[in-house]
């Protein structure tokens, strides 16, 4: 029989063995990359009808405004991942259109009058996956993975202060709603009208040396 130290001698010399053996990887998930958002380039086709391919079908805006260089379309919007996946979204006046590989969505920019309105719609349904935006903004950018909607004022003249809109910006991904970002919000809008808010404002003297914040 082993003595008590010989047994605790070979419980030691497993143990180091087993210390120093390779150990075994544990694999490690994979960071999802960022979807990347770009403009669609329309063409003209067939009776009318403008297009533009995404990875997984065409989208069809019918109605230009201009036949030769439209810088907007009347509707609808149609998408067609197959021949038997079709189905087409209600919108009018609509200016741009965004896609991006393995999202399950696409970005339509459209306008009314003063404001504009920013569509998230289903590729298989064509339905507002997600509430519509409605802005009063100078541009909306779009790229890669990030949704910039910039501000804008309405200024009555002389000395009466503007009505400004802040600035807006989102994170977008390829499946979940779009992400607010507060903080590089408040720094566009700084970098914009020279003060920082959320939301709607009076401003005096915007994009000047001298602007001012009024309270609310």
């Amino acid at each position: 029989m082993f003595s008590q130290e010989r047994l605790v001698l070979v419980a030691l010399v497993m143990a180091v063995a087993g210390a120093c053996s390779p150990q075994t990887q544990v694999a490690r998930p994979t960071a999802t990359p960022p979807v990347q958002f770009q403009l669609l380039a329309f063409s003209p086709a067939a009776n009318g009808q403008w297009q533009a391919r995404i990875d997984r079908g065409t989208v069809t805006l019918l109605d230009p405004d201009k036949t030769d260089r439209p810088t907007a379309w009347d509707g609808p919007l149609r998408i067609q991942l197959s021949p038997a996946a079709a189905c087409e979204a209600d919108l009018s006046l609509v200016t741009r259109v965004y896609g991006a590989s393995g999202a399950e969505y696409l970005i339509a920019l459209s306008y009314s009058g003063s404001m504009q309105y920013i569509h998230f719609l289903d590729l298989k349904s064509c339905r507002e996956k997600w509430p519509v935006r409605s802005v009063y903004t100078e541009r909306i950018d779009v790229a890669g993975d990030s949704l910039s909607v910039l501000p804008a004022c309405e200024c009555p003249g002389g000395s009466a202060p503007c009505v400004c809109s802040a600035a807006q910006v989102y994170r977008l991904t390829a499946a979940q709603p779009p992400e607010p970002l507060p903080a590089e919000a408040l720094a566009l809008t700084r970098k914009m009208l020279g003060v920082e808010f959320a939301g709607e404002r009076k401003v005096l003297r915007p994009r000047t040396p001298t602007v001012e914040l009024l309270k609310e």
